[in-house]
């Protein structure tokens, strides 16, 4: 969707609170998400800038650092590379950190933009063809209420309205969404291990494309119940043994039965043992 200078508002959409991806970010970075979507809207993000001018520009609109005396990996100072800091306010960190879990580009471009912003929301395209209209002399008798910056006529406003519908339902059936509680739970019951957070980012792709497949939601998490149960059992938890959720949901690990490991017998239980075992008699001693 182009910028429109008028446009001083934007889609935030509901689901925004469940968001795998904002979940992992700090509160401080989620806002910082919030203003890269405000810029993006005042097209300040589609000026034809130097990476540097632009930098500079989000930082001073965001009230960023331009740099930090962070220590850094491989032995870069200042702000060159990705700070060890995950609370660094400076301009390079904050943008990495929303990099890595894919909510913007290299550029600072929102990821998904076309998707949440329809180009309905502007009254700019109808308030030429209005315009252009009423110079051939078919002028239409227009209704007091108003839409955006000018007013439109009925049959308009249910165009738009239609074509927002459209463009919702056509999104839905796309990109199936993750029931947000069906998420967490298979998140919460997955057992920890020394694979990195931002995998649940794969691994939420990797579960879109099984419910598009077929499987459901029970049969995941039964799945994941008997992994977590036998990486108790073995005590692999917290460990590099436990498999990556991205590759669990991908190879779909799920349906395997993850049996548990048979339990050592105890001193009793070896004694019982040993005097149900039939005995062999020497008649030649």
């Amino acid at each position: 969707m182009s910028a429109d200078p008028q446009m001083r508002w934007l889609r935030l959409w509901t689901d925004i609170l469940e968001d795998p991806k904002l979940l992992l970010l700090s509160p401080g970075d989620r806002w910082y998400y919030i203003g890269i979507l405000a810029l993006k809207r005042t097209g300040l993000l589609d000026e034809r800038d130097s990476t540097q001018l632009r930098d500079r520009k989000v930082a001073l609109r965001l009230r960023l650092l331009s740099g930090c005396d962070a220590p850094v990996t491989g032995g870069v100072t200042g702000c060159d590379a990705k700070c060890d800091s995950e609370k660094c306010p400076c301009v390079n960190c904050v943008r990495e950190r929303l990099r890595e879990v894919r909510l913007i580009d290299k550029d600072w471009q929102p990821v998904g933009w076309e998707k949440r912003q329809f180009d309905s929301d502007t009254s700019a395209s109808r308030t030429r063809k209005w315009r252009e209209r009423n110079r051939h002399g078919d002028k239409p008798v227009t209704t007091k209420e108003r839409h955006g910056d000018v007013a439109v006529t009925p049959s308009e406003q249910r165009q738009s309205r239609d074509r927002d519908r459209a463009e919702q339902n056509t999104q839905e059936r796309v990109t199936p969404d993750v029931h947000a509680g069906d998420f967490r739970e298979l998140q919460a019951a997955y057992p920890p291990g020394t694979y990195r957070q931002s995998d649940w980012l794969l691994a939420e792709r990797e579960i879109r494309s099984r419910l598009e497949e077929g499987d459901t939601p029970r049969e995941m998490l039964a799945g994941v119940e008997r992994y977590r149960a036998q990486a108790d059992a073995k005590g692999s938890t917290r460990t590099q043994f436990v498999l990556s959720p991205r590759r669990f949901f991908a190879e779909r690990q799920y349906r395997e039965p993850f049996p548990l490991p048979a339990q050592p017998k105890t001193a009793t239980e070896e004694l019982l043992a040993n005097l149900n075992r039939p005995r062999v008699i020497n008649h030649d001693v």
